[in-house]
Order: structure tokens, then sequence, then C-alpha cells
């Protein structure tokens, strides 16, 4: 195995000398000309770091395959082409993938290397409808919009991320089943983004998001997910149309699983199980330590980061009673609650924010930022809600951050 490893690794050190003192400067090229890389440039550049995982010829096909779980992707099958948007791919390379061995490359690779690389993988491997050559703008920047926004709930591939099957109450609209596909037209997805749907976790988008974002994110889930062609949609429901669209739907190729759409039922008043506070008694912690490894948090960043991120479920005051947080079992934290303000000193904050808690929603942030960035959050939730600064009139009132 070492020895394999070692003969690719010279291979693709091999294949960038080659190349000469061009392929070293392949960054300052394609930033002064503006213009996509060398595609022997780019070659060089997926030999030397993906192809000893993804294969040569982007099939995986490699002796990495069988010690890896899951095995890296294979580019070259259809599901690959049908499930992997370029933006996806983009933002996969860039963050890596949690939970494989797909690490982040945003700390090797440029902004400009990781796009370039990401097209020569599409055009080179990976088996695209010819549909999907000349989409529209709108369409592109609906990706975009998904990927920053919908996905975490709505799923990568638009049938409900498994997380949010379990975690929300009801589920989030699975867009591939034909449930959806009968019901929803142009116009009424368009409020829903806009205004939010109430009794559900989809909240309202109209101040994060302009018109032509929401128009745009429409037109590329009913594209992508519900088959229909944005040039010949009419707002009616998928089903109504009776048209195949550009790409069949998702649920006719895969197994549409047997459940009844949760938004066709009545909601539950009941109001979910909080999460249990942690015990006060006998908990001797010392609410003064640093955040770990020396760290030192960036209070501005963790509150813009929380602001984007964090109050939809644990709310602006972090009292856990933000949009989302009702449909949530259990229920979110509490940050301000007597029991919380006793035990979570910026270690434990820290700790939480990294590794998320299993049974909730709470997803192991530590994946996706880096330890200067949790240590922002950190500060900002331990100093806002924790031990509030609490001055003149403002002492004893919960202020929104």
């Amino acid at each position: 195995m070492k020895n394999s490893v070692m003969w690719v690794r010279l291979v693709g050190m091999a294949g960038v000398v080659s190349l000469g003192l061009g392929a070293a400067s392949a960054v300052a090229v394609t930033a002064n000309s503006g213009s996509a890389a060398d595609k022997k440039d780019i070659a060089a550049l997926y030999l030397k770091n993906c192809s000893i995982c993804h294969g040569d010829e982007g099939d995986a096909n490699t002796r990495a395959q069988s010690g890896m779980y899951p095995a890296p992707r294979d580019f070259t099958t259809a599901e690959a082409a049908i499930e992997l948007t370029r933006e996806r791919m983009i933002q996969a390379v860039t963050d890596g993938r949690p939970g494989t061995t797909m690490v982040a490359h945003k700390k090797r690779l440029s902004e400009q290397e990781i796009a370039d690389l990401v097209d020569y993988i599409r055009s080179n491997f990976m088996q695209l409808p010819k549909a999907a050559v000349g989409t529209s703008a709108a369409v592109n920047l609906g990706e975009k919009v998904y990927t920053e926004n919908c996905s975490v709930c709505h799923g990568d591939n638009g049938n409900t991320a498994l997380w949010a099957q379990n975690g929300l109450n009801p589920a989030p609209r699975d867009f591939t089943s034909p449930e959806a596909q009968n019901e929803l037209t142009r116009d009424r997805m368009l409020r829903s983004i806009t205004n939010g749907r109430p009794g559900t976790g989809m909240v309202s988008y109209k101040k994060r998001l302009s018109k032509d974002e929401i128009a745009a994110v429409v037109d590329f889930i009913r594209f992508k997910f519900m088959g229909v062609n944005p040039d010949k949609d009419t707002g009616a429901a998928p089903l109504v149309i009776g048209i195949p669209g550009v790409d069949a739907p998702l649920a006719a190729v895969r197994p549409t699983p047997t459940r009844v759409d949760p938004h066709q039922q009545p909601h539950s008043t009941s109001t979910p199980a909080a999460v249990p506070a942690p015990s006060a008694v006998s908990q001797d912690v010392d609410m003064s330590l640093p955040i770990p490894k020396g760290l030192k948090g960036n209070l501005v960043w963790g509150r813009q980061f929380y602001m984007a991120n964090c109050l939809d479920c644990h709310g602006v005051t972090g009292e856990g009673d933000g949009p989302r947080a009702y449909f949530n079992i259990p229920r979110p934290r509490d940050f301000t609650s007597e029991a919380s303000r006793q035990v979570f000193n910026r270690p434990r904050i820290f700790s939480g924010i990294t590794a998320g808690k299993l049974g909730t929603v709470m997803p192991a942030w530590g994946k996706v930022l880096t330890e200067q960035e949790i240590a922002g959050l950190t500060e900002f939730v331990f100093q806002t809600f924790i031990q509030p600064a609490e001055t003149g009139d403002s002492a004893g009132k919960k202020k929104a951050p």
C-alpha cells in the first residue's frame, strides 16, 4: 500500500515537473489572465491531488478504494451525473465531506484552482446530460442559493436530508415525491420561500434573499428535482404540466420511501420535550476557564456566524426559541437558563460546538469550521448568553445580541 501511494505521488510530481515553470506558476497565470488554466496544468493538478483516491480516469479504481469507507466517488457513474451539481462539487472540494475521507482543500488550492479542477472532472469523466449544457443563468444562481440555504434541510438531492426526516416535525418537503409534483405550483413555492410555512420549520427568507434569488431557487428546484424545463414552465404543478422535463424526476429512478406526507397531516399542538437542563446540583464548574488551546475568540465574527447559522434554533436571545425550535425534538438548548449558566463555561461550549450532540439536530461544527472560528462562536455565546454584561437599568433584563 505504501509503495502504491509513493508511486502515485512520484507520478504526480513527475507530471508537474514535466510541465516546467508554467505549471509551477499556474496560480499566478490564472490570476493574471482571468481565464481557465491550461488543460495540462489542470490535469497535473488532478493527478497530484485527486487521482490517488478517485483514479486517473475518475472511476475510483485505485488500491485506496478497498481501504476507505465510504469508498471515494466514482465520477463516471450515472448516479454521479444526477447528484453532483457543479456548486456541490466546488463546496465538497473546498470544505471536504463530513463522514468521508474527502478532506478540505481550501488551504491547499485557490478558488480558481478548485473551480478549474471541478470543471476538468465534469468535462472529462462525468456523463452529463446534454440538456445540462446551456442551462440558464437563473438556474445557475438558484443552484448557489439552494446549496447555501436549502440543502441543509431539503437535502442535496431534494428528497429531504436524513437528519431532518427525524429531527423536524413535520419533515421538510421531499421535492421528488409524487405529492410534491402534484401540488407545488411555482406561485405557491415562491410564497413559501418568501413568507415561510406556518406550522413547519420553513422560515421566511424575504429578509435574507432578493426577489430574483427566490425566483431563481424555485426555478432550480423545479428544474433539478421536479423535472420541469425552465423554458417550458407554465407555473403549474409538474404533474399537471404533463411533460418529462429536462431530467426525469429523481423519484422515478430511486425508490420512494413509503410514508405519509407530513405536510398533509394536522400539526400536533403539543410542545416537544425540551432538552433536559444540566443539573446544577453537585456541579463545581470553574466559569473563569479560558477557551482551550490558548485560543482567543473573535466576538464580532462569532456574532455574525451565530446570526447567520444558529438563531433559527437557539433564538436571537439564546433562549432556544428560534423559529425552527418548536419543530426540533428535543428542543434546542436555552443558554440563558440558570442551569446552563452554572455549567457552560468556555471549554464546555467549545467542546459542544465542535462535536455536536448525538440524538439532537445540533451538528458537529468541527467538521466545517476551524478551531479559531469555533473559538469566536464560543466567546460570543459565553459573553452574550452565559455571562452577559449587566449594567444600570439593563441588569436582569434579557436583550437581543
